[in-house]
């Protein structure tokens, strides 16, 4: 995700990395060491079509798509979006057809923010986008997920002038309906949510982070909700617990473990990264702070549960930002994986697990010992969790971050990865007016 509160500025002088947080002080400072053991640079591929609307006119957001298959490790070009978009809410739903809503769209005008109402269904099977009614409200970076009755639950994000939300909405797809359901009592943009799967509250949703404002200043907040579908309310559950008086946890990774429990992995608090995970237990409702053991602090990751339930993390950063981590629910502990990433510093990568087991991410933002200038990427690379190890695969076919992925389920084309939207860093991005 595209991080308005916070601007990277990668600076390559005699080695060193320097990354700047915007309001936040200096976020990450440490050695960049390129290996060796790097592959042959790509075969260029040609630039995508960028398909923009009158909105979008100057900006580098995508409505292109491209399928990425795993027997022969390249992409296509899929269907257009209606509308482009980034920072959307995807979720695929019961029936195998994908979601997605909101979302911002680049105007490459000055405090003029595109935030999307819209959405629009992919069908798998028919390989098209069809538009469906739009949301309420509009929103860039909320939180979604698909509720055990099949509708949707998509919440906060920002809206088109700048507003963090504590608004929420459910998407019926038997009916293409909207309807707004309980507040929030925090306004929280790029919040996390997750379904509960085991406990006294299964089926409920854990609301988790996101950024907030206090006093002017955005922060992250501690303060955690949890929604009950057939209540339709959102209820205060235990505050996530602080290192130190005042702290407060965000950009982490969350991800269930197997017994149920939810994971936070890392993340920054006020005064920088944090060396420490947080574990909600589902069946008490409270929080246990954990020491990190085995890896150094990370932030800004993706976090992917493989098939036997570790949790990679991959990208952000850390003091080695082409280090990708595990953690294993069994043993409490992290382990750095033995073969460096491809890309380095990668942040709005997508990241998907297949069927096979293995792990695909693709693009994003990143460096790389071939290209030490951080910028928006085709590269494309598979995490293989048997062997430990990480591969160059098929590029894409445009340069894309902040995109919307999402491996499909059923169609011809089940078990390829879709990737929507992004932005492919051609644009001078904008945040919402404040």
């Amino acid at each position: 995700m595209r991080r308005w509160w916070r601007v990277y500025v990668g600076m390559m002088l005699s080695g060193l990395v320097v990354l700047v947080t915007v309001g936040g002080g200096l976020a990450w400072r440490g050695s960049w060491r390129a290996t060796a053991t790097r592959v042959p640079a790509r075969a260029a591929r040609p630039a995508g079509q960028r398909s923009q609307s009158s909105l979008c006119q100057g900006g580098g957001t995508l409505a292109s798509t491209e399928l990425y298959n795993p027997a022969t490790g390249t992409w296509a070009a899929g269907p257009a979006m209606t509308v482009p978009r980034e920072n959307a809410a995807m979720v695929t739903l019961a029936d195998g057809r994908i979601l997605v809503a909101g979302g911002m769209c680049y105007t490459g005008q000055l405090n003029v923010g595109g935030v999307q109402a819209s959405a629009e269904i992919y069908d798998p099977v028919a390989n098209t986008w069809t538009a469906v009614a739009p949301m309420t409200v509009p929103r860039v970076s909320p939180a979604a997920v698909l509720l055990p009755n099949g509708t949707v639950l998509v919440i906060g994000g920002e809206d088109n002038i700048g507003n963090t939300l504590t608004s929420a909405e459910i998407y019926n797809p038997a009916t293409n309906q909207w309807t707004l359901t309980g507040h929030m009592k925090v306004a929280r943009y790029q919040p996390s949510a997750i379904v509960l799967t085991a406990g006294p509250n299964a089926g409920d949703v854990l609301v988790v982070g996101g950024i907030t404002a206090a006093l002017g200043a955005h922060y992250f907040s501690t303060e955690m909700e949890l929604y009950n579908p057939s209540t339709g309310r959102f209820t205060p559950t235990r505050s996530l617990p602080g290192i130190i008086g005042g702290d407060n946890v965000g950009d982490f990774i969350i991800a269930t473990l197997p017994n149920g429990n939810i994971f936070l992995g890392g993340g920054l608090i006020a005064g920088g990264e944090t060396n420490h995970d947080n574990i909600y237990n589902v069946q008490t409702g409270t929080w246990t702070v954990v020491t990190r053991q085995g890896a150094p602090p990370r932030f800004g990751a993706v976090g992917v549960t493989l098939a036997d339930g570790t949790v990679l993390a991959i990208g952000g950063m850390d003091i080695n930002p082409c280090s990708s981590d595990l953690y294993s629910p069994a043993s409490g502990q992290w382990t750095v994986t033995p073969n460096p990433m491809l890309d380095c510093m990668l942040l709005g990568e997508s990241a998907v697990r297949l069927q096979n087991g293995q792990v695909l991410v693709a693009g994003g933002w990143a460096a790389s010992a071939l290209n030490p200038q951080p910028e928006v990427t085709t590269d494309c690379e598979l995490y293989d969790p048997v062997a430990q190890t990480w591969t160059a695969t098929g590029s894409l076919l445009h340069a894309r971050r902040d995109a919307m992925a999402a491996l499909l389920t059923t169609g011809p084309n089940a078990g390829d990865v879709l990737i929507a939207g992004g932005d492919d860093g051609t644009g001078v991005p904008q945040p919402p007016a404040r």
